[in-house]
């Protein structure tokens, strides 16, 4: 019997590389910033900024783009960070996610904010940020994003251009 789950399982792996090898290279673009200092401190007073390490470029056939991003942040108890995906120079506002701490006295906290949105983009070269504003103090540690062209529609060429 384990012979057979280990020859099952060899099989799977060969039919899955042999698929990959001519499904063609993906087309994704990542910058991860993984260390926690430096972190970026985030503008108060309504002021907004890119994040720093937090800027990409990617070159596109047309095809939907999946944009991912995580941000962990460190903040007072009155902390509140706004987000908001930048595509080309324009924010995205419908896209934005704000994230509050609470209220927990004599204290912080740290979260995270996750977000992935698809996003229908002509062909050509894009670039992708994060934009930033707080209130309070909020530091941003631990970030990354990541642009990802879908693959080629599976019904085939018909429905879709090379």
């Amino acid at each position: 019997m384990r012979r057979f789950g280990v020859a099952s399982a060899t099989l799977l792996v060969a039919l899955f590389l042999s698929g990959a090898a001519t499904a063609g290279a993906q087309n994704v673009s990542q910058v991860l910033v993984t260390v926690d200092s430096p972190t970026f401190s985030c503008p108060t007073g309504g002021q907004t900024a890119l994040i720093s390490g937090l800027e990409l470029s990617l070159e596109t056939s047309g095809r939907p783009v999946l944009v991912m991003y995580n941000i962990q942040f460190a903040a007072s108890p009155s902390g509140i960070i706004s987000l908001v995906p930048v595509i080309d120079g324009a924010p995205d506002v419908g896209g934005q996610l704000d994230r509050a701490i609470g209220d927990f006295p004599f204290s912080g906290q740290v979260d995270a904010v996750h977000f992935s949105r698809v996003y229908s983009l002509p062909e050509g070269v894009h670039s992708f940020a994060v934009r930033a504003n707080c209130q309070s103090a909020v530091n941003v540690s631990r970030r990354w994003l990541i642009a990802y062209e879908l693959p080629r529609d599976k019904r085939g060429p018909a429905q879709e251009k090379e």
